[in-house]
């Protein structure tokens, strides 16, 4: 079965074969230079993505010839943001989850004490934001990854991820960035 997904033209652009290559060498680079080939769990991943709370209603069955089939739904079409990071070893951090709200108070809505481990925050929109990076990174991934540096984190080229406060922690804590 061929499943197909249609890209975004910006990474469409990226996947340019000299952008492309000049991503691998500054890779190599670096996992060279600090001897992290070997060490696949200081190789880290990190996404976000979007889950859609609005239930969506599988295949349903009908008379042939039916010509209106209803199937409920909640109307909600509010989303959540999740926060991944995956180790090339396999290792998994806990999620952030990112909730659309304007006060401390947003998560509350939600079953927080059922997601252990997982960290938790909001923004207007329910989307990833710079200082919410930050928080992942200071909250999230540091405290989960162990002492052993230097280690690599890959991220993509987000904004939210490409600003100088998450970078100097980043350097301080000996985890090189690429993106």
């Amino acid at each position: 079965m061929d499943v197909h997904e249609g890209t975004a033209a910006v990474r469409h652009q990226c996947m340019e074969p000299g952008k492309v290559a000049k991503y691998f060498a500054a890779l190599k680079s670096v996992l060279d230079a600090n001897l992290l080939c070997a060490k696949p769990e200081s190789i880290w991943n990190m996404d976000e993505t979007g889950i859609q709370l609005d239930h969506k209603p599988g295949k349903i069955t009908a008379a042939k010839g039916t010509k209106y089939l209803h199937s409920r739904t909640s109307g909600v079409r509010e989303t959540l943001t999740i926060i991944a990071a995956v180790n090339a070893a396999g290792g998994v951090i806990p999620p952030h989850v990112i909730v659309k709200g304007k006060t401390r108070r947003s998560p509350n809505s939600f079953r927080t004490e059922d997601a252990p481990g997982a960290t938790w925050s909001w923004s207007d929109s329910g989307w990833t934001k710079q200082g919410i990076a930050l928080l992942w990174f200071t909250e999230s991934f540091l405290p989960n990854i162990g002492s052993d540096r230097p280690q690599l984190l890959i991220l993509d080229g987000h904004d939210s991820h490409n600003f100088i406060e998450l970078i100097d922690v980043a350097v301080k804590n000996e985890i090189h960035i690429i993106k």
